[in-house]
């Protein structure tokens, strides 16, 4: 989203506050409207979103808030990490950003070329909120003559859309950027457009519809990990909901990739010991036989060990992974993907 000659990575929506400024939302009202409880929680955190921009100022202020916590947020110039903020909440705070010096005296042919460039252009200043509810009040240039959103030579070549539960949405991890996806997103060189839902991922009809539509070039889709828990969804209610995404998706992109993975359960062992463990189980397998029906040629489908197979990589919760896990599974996704990018 292009507002203020900048761009607003990963936000669908800016919604207006009481006070001048702009909530940052991952998702727009058409999807989060009929979204329940946590789910719209999710859908307003700003999660892995940026603030890009390219200027020749040399003083630019950044008016932002944190609205319900403390937060960190980070300063990039392309791939290079520069600042950390640190965000109370509730309370308005404005970033003063300036030229890296370090970048001086060294050409733009150096810059550009593979060992000191992977994703980006230097040229581009990236805000990088983690994982928080933000609002945007103003940016400003003080001096220069230009302010403007990167164009495409100056970002990565191609993105990945992911939608998932909280272990793809970067949950446990030191900060959400580092989640395993955003690992692997690093390493293929991609934009990720994260739209992780933390024990919310419910496939609803219109979280499938917008996903559909957005810009991307790849797309990663965790099945159901929110949604196999016998008191909330029977088999056919999960079955009938993932079936009308991958649909969705495939037919609205028929000339993009499709990744899909099974839920993440059991990834320590394959024994059921109770009613909801066994359940588990069958969503797992009648989820394997429905996506394998599926004619879509763009399709792939893969099982989620594939991608989370060490126990140890666990937190306490002996559900979602480490810091050391999230790396771990970043490679493996690595190794999945390379050869659909």
């Amino acid at each position: 989203m292009i507002y203020s000659n900048a761009d607003f990575f990963n936000v669908a929506e800016l919604r207006p506050t009481a006070d001048g400024g702009f909530d940052m939302l991952r998702f727009p009202k058409s999807a989060y409207k009929n979204m329940k409880n946590m789910g719209t929680k999710m859908s307003h955190i700003a999660t892995c979103t940026e603030i890009r921009f390219v200027t020749d100022a040399d003083v630019v202020w950044v008016t932002l808030m944190s609205k319900t916590s403390d937060t960190e947020i980070f300063l990039y110039s392309g791939d290079y990490k520069r600042d950390v903020y640190h965000l109370k909440a509730g309370a308005k705070q404005t970033l003063t950003i300036e030229p890296m010096s370090t970048f001086k005296g060294k050409s733009d042919e150096m810059l550009d070329s593979p060992i000191y460039r992977n994703r980006y252009s230097h040229n581009v200043y990236r805000i990088v909120i983690p994982n928080a509810y933000m609002t945007f009040y103003e940016i400003r240039a003080l001096n220069g003559t230009y302010m403007r959103a990167p164009v495409a030579e100056e970002l990565p070549k191609k993105k990945m859309l992911l939608y998932g539960s909280s272990i793809s949405h970067g949950c446990w991890s030191e900060n959400y950027t580092l989640g395993y996806v955003g690992v692997a997103a690093e390493k293929l060189g991609l934009d990720l457009l994260n739209k992780g839902m933390s024990g919310s991922s419910r496939f609803e009809k219109e979280t499938a519809d917008y996903l559909a539509g957005e810009d991307f070039d790849i797309a990663l889709m965790e099945l159901a990990t929110n949604m196999t828990n016998p008191s909330d969804y029977t088999v056919d209610e999960v079955l009938a909901a993932v079936e009308y995404t991958m649909r969705t998706v495939c037919e609205k992109n028929p000339d993009k990739p499709i990744v899909c993975m099974s839920p993440f359960i059991h990834m320590w062992g394959k024994e059921a010991e109770n009613d909801r463990e066994n359940h588990k189980l069958l969503v797992k397998e009648k989820l394997d036989s429905m996506i394998a029906s599926l004619p879509y040629k763009n399709l792939r489908y893969f099982d989620s060990e594939r991608v989370f197979d060490k126990a140890y990589l666990c937190c306490w919760d002996f559900c979602h992974p480490s810091d050391f896990g999230h790396i771990d599974m970043g490679y493996n996704l690595v190794n999945l993907l390379k050869d659909l990018i």
